[in-house]
């Protein structure tokens, strides 16, 4: 067996080998389930304009991730949330772009697109009050 890249994985590694042949699935997930739930990253819930309603970061994130793939198809080095206890204050966009990319341009699509997502998503009041910051951190090789 491959030793894990990471010393952070080691511990997969050595579940497995004490699994061994074991068959019954509930034993697995309770040998498991304690070191996985302190591998997931969770959500913080964020307000919106409908009381009593939260999203998650986690949903909201990805349903972002989505919103801007499908409008730019660039890839997303990163996306955070600046929060103040249930809400976000700014969305932090960073992009790989393209040479031939007109990145302000192209910018301030993603930033209206993401806007208008988070309007849909939050609530257009909450929506219009967050800070969105888009930034190109990268750019991809031409291709041949």
């Amino acid at each position: 067996m491959a030793q894990p890249a990471n010393d952070n994985d080691l511990w997969i590694a050595d579940a497995a080998a004490q699994l061994g042949d074991r068959t019954d699935d509930t034993d697995v997930y309770n040998r498991l389930a304690p070191k996985l739930r302190a591998t997931v990253r969770r959500g913080v819930p964020i307000a919106t304009d409908s009381a009593g309603i939260e999203v998650n970061t986690r949903a909201l994130r990805f349903s972002l991730a989505r919103i801007v793939g499908d409008v730019c198809q660039r890839e997303i080095a990163a996306l955070h949330f600046d929060t103040d206890g249930k809400i976000i204050q700014r969305v932090r966009l960073d992009l790989v772009g393209r040479y031939d990319d007109e990145l302000g341009v192209l910018g301030d699509h993603v930033r209206d697109t993401v806007r208008a997502g988070l309007g849909q998503l939050l609530g257009p009041a909450t929506g219009a009050q967050i800070a969105i910051e888009v930034r190109w951190t990268d750019l991809e090789s031409p291709t041949s």
